[in-house]
């Protein structure tokens, strides 16, 4: 289809000249593709050698080393099988390997999608084939995801890989320009990882890749300055990603203070906060009030051990006990991603810790009593920050 404002009358003329054009480029995509089978793709992969991925990373057969490298490390996190793992490792093997051929030279928009149809046609599984077409999936905001765990595996490989690579060299995106596009790069991973559910953290990825460059490259910044800058980047991608499905901005940002580093983890913990906020807002509001309540109290130096020998008051005894009780729910809770049910468990505790505040003095004389009583609220905001730093959400006026 062809859209033009010319003269009508001049319509046949237009259409023939575009014909010509369109034409032409059909037949040279017909020779790229006669010249570039005669190779096998596999066979070009030790040429990949000849072209610098950055002056002071290498090349790309050094990237696609790295990428069967960290593709088996994360199929290994992620349970694969072995036959899957097998599929992926083959995938990171060809993956780069047309960049070298003619038709990703003249029509550089091909590059994975031809090196998928060249993998197939030289008996490659389909599997493999179609992991190496979706390794660059999203190639921008709203592109599609990859449609394979092994093409996701793959594409999350390469960008943690990218990552980790410049960002180690100094090349961390700034507020005035990012020549790299490593915020895009980011953005992709987040997506990919968050339409999966891969339960995998940003710190481990960056672990892991880091000491892998660092065996081939010495000159590179700090493995803990690089695992941060590249945690922080990807945190608030996720945190931009979030933003846009309508997830309030201090939902966002309490749940960024306890952050694991895990983004299945972070968007579960704040769609639960969203939902109670939603439909359940005064349970989210008790929870907040006592949290808020026991925090600005509480002096952190006393810790979080309790004596119980110092337990006085019935209602010090009940905050004690109901505390005991929550914590091991809350354990059961978190660990199956319940966080609305571990809300509504630390909500309840509201009548029992208002008693608690009502009845009992935690600024007694005596230095046991006072110090076992900041102990035990030390322990209840603890309890809470497992789920989110309530202190963050902005609490209802009303």
């Amino acid at each position: 289809m062809v859209v033009h404002n010319g003269n009508p009358q001049k319509k046949a003329l237009i259409k023939g000249g575009h014909e010509k054009v369109i034409q032409a480029r059909l037949e040279d995509g017909e020779f790229y593709f006669k010249e570039d089978t005669r190779q096998k793709l596999s066979s070009r992969v030790s040429a990949l050698n000849g072209i610098v991925f950055h002056k002071h990373l290498g090349t790309l057969l050094d990237k696609t080393k790295r990428l069967q490298f960290l593709v088996k490390k994360i199929a290994e996190k992620l349970a694969f099988s072995e036959q899957d793992t097998k599929v992926v490792t083959e995938a990171a093997k060809l993956a780069k390997a047309d960049l070298l051929t003619s038709m990703v030279g003249e029509f550089d928009e091909l590059q994975g999608f031809i090196g998928a149809e060249y993998a197939l046609r030289e008996g490659v599984s389909k599997k493999v084939a179609n992991s190496i077409a979706e390794q660059y999936l999203p190639r921008h905001g709203k592109d599609v995801l990859p449609k394979t765990k092994s093409g996701a595996i793959l594409s999350i490989a390469d960008r943690i890989d990218t990552l980790c690579a410049y960002i180690s060299i100094g090349l961390m995106p700034t507020s005035t320009g990012d020549p790299y596009a490593l915020r895009r790069q980011a953005t992709g991973m987040i997506d990919i990882i968050l339409s999966f559910g891969f339960d995998i953290s940003i710190p481990w990825l960056a672990t892991i890749t880091y000491k892998r460059l660092a065996k081939d490259f010495k000159r590179l910044a700090k493995e803990t300055e690089v695992v941060l800058k590249t945690t922080q980047l990807a945190k608030a991608r996720l945190e931009f990603r979030l933003s846009q499905t309508g997830i309030d901005y201090d939902i966002i940002r309490s749940v960024a203070k306890t952050d694991t580093g895990r983004p299945v983890d972070f968007k579960e913990r704040t769609l639960a906060l969203q939902s109670i906020r939603n439909r359940e807002n005064k349970a989210l509001q008790d929870i907040i009030t006592v949290c808020n309540r026991a925090s600005s109290i509480a002096d952190k130096n006393f810790g979080t051990k309790i004596n119980t020998d110092f337990l006085i008051e019935k209602e010090e005894k009940a905050f004690y006990k109901l505390l005991l009780k929550t914590e091991k729910q809350l354990d059961e809770e978190i660990l199956k991603g319940k966080y609305k049910e571990a809300i509504r468990t630390l909500s309840s505790l509201k009548k029992t810790i208002d008693l608690f505040f009502d009845e009992v003095l935690v600024m007694v004389k005596k230095k046991e009593l006072r110090k076992n009583r900041h102990a035990l609220l030390n322990r209840f905001v603890l309890a809470c920050l497992r789920v989110a730093d309530l202190s963050e959400i902005v609490k209802d006026q009303t």
